[in-house]
C-alpha cells in the first residue's frame, strides 16, 4: 500500500467516524429538545386552559349559590309548597327575571319543584313542563353543579344547578342554562399549537365512550358529536377521563394519527382535557434541521477529502521524486539532484541524497581517474613486454642461426 494510500484512510476514517458520532448524537440531542420544548409548551397551555375551565366552573357555581341564597326566593318556595298560588309563582318569576338581567352568562332560570317539574322559569312556555333527565334533577340535591350535556337538537349546552334549602329543609332545585360560547372559545383557541394541533374537551358517556364538548378542527361538520369508542385505548382523552395527567408522543387519536399530546383531569366534573399536535409537524423541524446537519457533514466529508488529497500530495510528491532520483542513480545517473523548498525531514533527507549523489559522483571521477592511470601505467608495461618479447625472439632466430652455421 502506498504512503498517500496511507495517510488518506488513517486521516479519512476517524474523522469519518467522528463526524458520524457528532451527527447521531447532535440528531438525537435535536429530537429530544424538540420534543421536550414541545411537551413544554403542550403542559403550559393544558395547564392554563384547565385553570380557565375550572375557574367557569367554579364562577357558575358561585353565581348560583348567591341566587339560591336569597331568601326572599327560598322563602316565597317555601310558602308556595305549603300552598300554592299564583302570586308567589310571579314573585319568583320576577326574581329570577331580575337574576337573569344582570347577567349575560345565564341564558334561562328555572325552579323545579320536588317532583322535578318547571315551576317557574325566566322561558313561560317551559313552565309546567316535567325533567325526564337524571342528569338535570336529582331530588334532595345538596350541592352545586356544572355539567355540559345534549339539549333535545343535539347541541351542547351548558347547565348549573343547586338545591334550595331553608332551615336544611329541601325545597327544590335551581336550573341555570349557562351560555358556554366562552368556555369553547378558551378550548377552540389554537394559539402556538401550530398547524394541527387542538384541545379538545369530553366527558365519559355511561357506556365508557368519550363525548368530546368542543368541535374537532377535523372534523367541524360533526357539530360537537365527535365520540370516541372505548375500545380505542389508544386515544390519551381515555387517560384524562380516568384522572391520569399524561404528557407523551407515542399516543394516537381518533383520527389514527400519532400525535404529541398532554391530558389534563377535572376532577369537580369528571371531564378531560387533550392538548395535541401531530407527530409529523412537532418533529418536521428536528427532521429538517437533522437533513441540514447530515447535508452539512457530507459536504464537509467531501471538503476534508479534497484537502486530504492535496496535503498528502504535498506530503508526497517529494518522497515520489526522491524514489526517482534514486532509481535514476542506481541506473548510474549522479546528476539527477532533487529541489524540495520546505523546512521538513523530506528536504532534509532530500538534501542528503544530494549530498550523496555528489559524493557518488566525485568518487567515480576519482576512481575513473585511478582506472585511467593504471590502465596507462600497464598498456606501457605490456608495450615493454611485447618489446622484450621481440627481443627474445629475434635472439632465439639468431642463436638457431649460430648454431646452423657451425
Amino acid at each position: 500500500m502506498k504512503i498517500r494510500t496511507k495517510i488518506i484512510l488513517s486521516s479519512l476514517m476517524p474523522f469519518i467516524v467522528f463526524t458520524l458520532v457528532i451527527g447521531v448524537t447532535s440528531n438525537i440531542i435535536i429530537i429530544e429538545t424538540v420534543k421536550e420544548e414541545s411537551l413544554n409548551l403542550l403542559d403550559a397551555i393544558a395547564e392554563s386552559k384547565k385553570v380557565l375551565i375550572e375557574n367557569f366552573i367554579e364562577s357558575n357555581n358561585q353565581y348560583l349559590k348567591l341566587l339560591s341564597s336569597r331568601t326572599k326566593l327560598r322563602n316565597t318556595l317555601y310558602n308556595y309548597n305549603l300552598e300554592p298560588n299564583q302570586n308567589d309563582i310571579e314573585t319568583m318569576r320576577e326574581i329570577l327575571n331580575d337574576a337573569l338581567d344582570s347577567t349575560s352568562i345565564f341564558t334561562s332560570i328555572s325552579i323545579l319543584d320536588k317532583s322535578g317539574n318547571v315551576l317557574v322559569s325566566t322561558i313561560t312556555q317551559s313552565e309546567g313542563d316535567k325533567s325526564n333527565n337524571s342528569e338535570l334533577f336529582l331530588a334532595n340535591r345538596e350541592y352545586e353543579e356544572f355539567r355540559i350535556i345534549e339539549d333535545s337538537q343535539d347541541v351542547m349546552t351548558g347547565y348549573a344547578f343547586g338545591p334550595l334549602l331553608l332551615n336544611g329543609d329541601w325545597l327544590g332545585q335551581v336550573t341555570v342554562k349557562v351560555n358556554i360560547d366562552s368556555l369553547l372559545d378558551t378550548i377552540n383557541n389554537r394559539s402556538n399549537l401550530g398547524e394541527s394541533g387542538e384541545s379538545l374537551l369530553a366527558y365519559k358517556s355511561q357506556n365508557g365512550d368519550a363525548i368530546f364538548i368542543n368541535n374537532s378542527r377535523y372534523n367541524p361538520e360533526l357539530d360537537n358529536k365527535i365520540i370516541v369508542k372505548s375500545d380505542f385505548q389508544d386515544d390519551p382523552i381515555f387517560k384524562a377521563l380516568n384522572g391520569e395527567e399524561i404528557s407523551g408522543d407515542e399516543y394516537y387519536d381518533f383520527r389514527g394519527e400519532r400525535i404529541v399530546a398532554v391530558t389534563k383531569y377535572i376532577e369537580k366534573n369528571g371531564w378531560g382535557l387533550k392538548v395535541k399536535m401531530d407527530y409529523q409537524e412537532v418533529y418536521s423541524t428536528a427532521y429538517n434541521l437533522g437533513y441540514f446537519l447530515g447535508t452539512s457533514f457530507f459536504v464537509f466529508i467531501i471538503i476534508f477529502i479534497l484537502i486530504l488529497f492535496y496535503s498528502s500530495k504535498k506530503i508526497t510528491e517529494p518522497i515520489s521524486k526522491l524514489k526517482k532520483a534514486m532509481e535514476n542513480s542506481n541506473e548510474g545517473d549522479y546528476d539527477n539532484t532533487i529541489s524540495i523548498k520546505s523546512n521538513d525531514e523530506v528536504a532534509d533527507l532530500s538534501k542528503t541524497f544530494n549530498d550523496l549523489l555528489s559524493n557518488l559522483k566525485k568518487n567515480r571521477k576519482d576512481i575513473n581517474n585511478i582506472v585511467t592511470k593504471r590502465t596507462e601505467k600497464l598498456n606501457t608495461i605490456v608495450k615493454q613486454l611485447v618489446g622484450r618479447e621481440k627481443k627474445m625472439v629475434e635472439l632465439k632466430k639468431r642463436i638457431k642461426l649460430l648454431e646452423k652455421n657451425k
